[in-house]
């Protein structure tokens, strides 16, 4: 029994290091640029141990190796684990919506904006009301609200 407890004392001082071990990889790995190996030890270190820095170095790691619906919900575990990083989530979260809309990933889109819905309920509507429509908008409604401009009134010519 005296052998059993020692040998699990030991398996959990060796496992507790571990995360920080993973992570001090990944921070290699990721200041090589070689991303997907920084994301494989974040997620290693995330299994052994959650932490919000670790939800944070996952999530920028999937945005650069296009993993947009990972690095979503590694955005919103970042907030939902730590609400004083909520603003650091909702601009990551940005960042992924505007990245999944220009690779045409829908799936991801949707992901993202329901975690960014879920993480800052007031700052996902900003985008749509500060886009004002322009004059050159080809939506009809907007050309029946449009401003209508007289013509410059041409000067008698004198004669």
């Amino acid at each position: 029994m005296r052998r059993f407890a020692a040998a699990f004392l030991a398996l959990a001082v060796a496992c507790s290091h571990s995360a920080a071990d993973h992570e001090e990889l990944g921070d290699r790995w990721y200041a090589a640029g070689t991303f997907r190996d920084a994301l494989a030890e974040y997620q290693l270190g995330l299994k052994a141990r959650s932490s919000p820095d670790l939800h944070a170095k996952a999530a920028a790691a999937a945005l650069h190796t296009q993993d947009y619906a990972l690095a979503a919900a590694e955005y919103r575990a970042l907030a939902e684990q730590d609400r004083s990083r909520a603003g650091e989530a909702a601009v990551g979260l940005e960042r992924v919506v505007r990245a999944a809309l220009a690779a045409s990933d829908r799936v991801a889109l949707a992901g993202a904006l329901a975690a960014l819905q879920a993480v800052a309920p007031t700052r996902w509507r900003e985008p749509a009301t500060r886009a004002a429509p322009t004059r050159y908008c080809s939506c009809t409604a907007w050309r029946r609200r449009a401003p209508r401009t007289a013509a410059p009134r041409s000067r008698p010519s004198r004669v």
